[in-house]
């Protein structure tokens, strides 16, 4: 009798292949895997990428670290006290990183044994603390000071001052040369004026387009046709919102919203891509991922550590994504190169919304509280940190009010669910209207 018959060794080996294929796969599902380990630190204050893996990170005030292989291997540690606060780092095209401190301007080539810093100020005053440094096409840079705002075509060799403008955390150069910074009413846009190439004229956005009053964040492309903002219309504004511009600056959609952590900043980073690509990450929502100039959204948590602390994000001309975490110890992360479908946390931003927990971290028994905009179906679902759906805590119709559901920690089946991040998802009508990042506590 013949029990083993070619097809049936076929069939084995064919099912052995298929659970080969499949543990990979659901291996690589992660979107972000972890880099070399960082030696200090418990916090991430600026990220910055290059070009041929070149990635540089700022730990706290006076830890500079930075890799020449996507962060496989870190090199630096303490700065000395000539770097008694780093604010900002940028990585230009010929591979050096440049560190803004309260003492001054300075660069070094990364991925040595041995950092040897230059003095990158040039012609600017001595006395000025330098808050922020960005890196543009070529040799284009532009910082900031506690006094003005300062651009150089030369690689920093010398500095212009084209603003009057002190302070400015917040600043973005385009491949135009021209500088967007964050004001007091909005961004400005700083830009040659084409009669004098020699000085600098300035752009109010247009009075009928909207964005937020309190900018915190400024991020665009590496072309810069495109470039986002964050921010709020104040410090008792309970949202944030995303908004976009494919135009210069003349005209804003509003791509993300959501709401806000009281007193801190929720946007803690943004990196925009290639073809589209835009990441946000969040203190309370985690972070969301978008491959389409924000018309669709989705969360980016795989592969995070369950109790991280979303930091500063930073993208390659390659399309690699970083992004820094703080904890017990901080950390950068880089994504893996999968592709992230639309799931059902993809947002259109709706006025009028509103999701919180509390307490949170989330103990066994705990309160959501919502707000809907309009009467409809509503759904209020949770999911893990890769995106399954591990409970539906109410499904039914609403009137357009506040209102507040109860969870006990416990899945769609009644069992606890082990401690670690979840996604709290508010739907109306099908339509996902917000998102909350929780962590569940043993």
């Amino acid at each position: 009798m013949n029990y083993f018959r070619p097809h049936s060794i076929t069939m084995i080996l064919t099912v052995l292949l298929g659970l080969i294929i499949s543990s990979q796969c659901a291996f690589s599902q992660n979107f972000w895997e972890a880099t070399g380990t960082l030696f200090d630190g418990r916090a991430v204050r600026s990220l910055a990428a290059g070009d041929n893996g070149i990635v540089a990170v700022l730990v706290e005030e006076q830890l500079f670290y930075s890799s020449s292989n996507n962060g496989d291997r870190w090199l630096g540690g303490i700065i000395g006290p000539d770097f008694t606060q780093l604010n900002s780092i940028a990585i230009d095209e010929n591979g050096f990183a440049w560190v803004a401190s309260n003492r001054g301007l300075h660069r070094t080539q990364v991925g040595t044994s041995t950092q040897i810093w230059n003095d990158a100020r040039g012609n600017v005053a001595v006395e000025e603390s330098f808050v922020t440094i960005v890196a543009g096409a070529q040799t284009a840079m532009a910082v900031s000071t506690n006094e003005k705002i300062y651009l150089s075509s030369n690689a920093g060799q010398s500095w212009t001052a084209i603003a009057d403008q002190g302070g400015a955390q917040v600043l973005f150069l385009a491949n135009t040369n021209d500088v967007f910074a964050a004001a007091d009413e909005g961004v400005i846009r700083y830009s040659f004026d084409s009669r004098n190439e020699s000085t600098f004229k300035f752009h109010f956005l247009p009075s009928n387009t909207f964005i937020p009053r309190f900018i915190d964040r400024i991020a665009g492309s590496r072309s810069g046709n495109a470039i986002v903002v964050s921010g709020s219309e104040g410090p008792e504004d309970s949202r944030e919102e995303i908004h976009l511009t494919t135009d210069g600056g003349g005209s804003w959609t509003r791509i993300l919203e959501f709401s806000a952590a009281g007193s801190t900043t929720e946007t803690q980073g943004m990196s925009l891509g290639m073809d589209g690509e835009i990441l946000v990450s969040t203190v309370s929502h985690g972070v969301f991922y978008s491959s389409d100039y924000g018309n669709h959204w989705t969360q980016a948590v795989a592969g995070l550590e369950d109790d991280f602390e979303p930091g500063p994000l930073a993208s390659s001309a390659s399309g690699q994504h970083f992004i820094g975490v703080g904890g017990a110890r901080a950390k950068v992360f880089r994504s893996t190169g999968i592709q992230l479908p639309v799931s059902v946390e993809s947002q259109v931003p709706v006025p009028g919304v509103s999701l919180a927990v509390y307490p949170d971290p989330v103990a066994r028994d705990t309160e959501i509280m919502c707000s809907i905009p309009r009467p409809g179906l509503v759904k209020l679902v949770v999911h893990n940190s890769v995106g399954e759906r591990v409970a539906v805590l109410f499904d039914a119709w609403r009137e357009a009010e506040d209102f507040r559901v109860k969870w006990n920690g416990r899945d769609y089946l009644d069992r606890p669910l082990a401690a670690g991040s979840y996604f709290i998802s508010l739907r109306l009508d099908g339509l996902a209207l917000s998102s909350y990042r929780a962590v569940l506590l043993p």
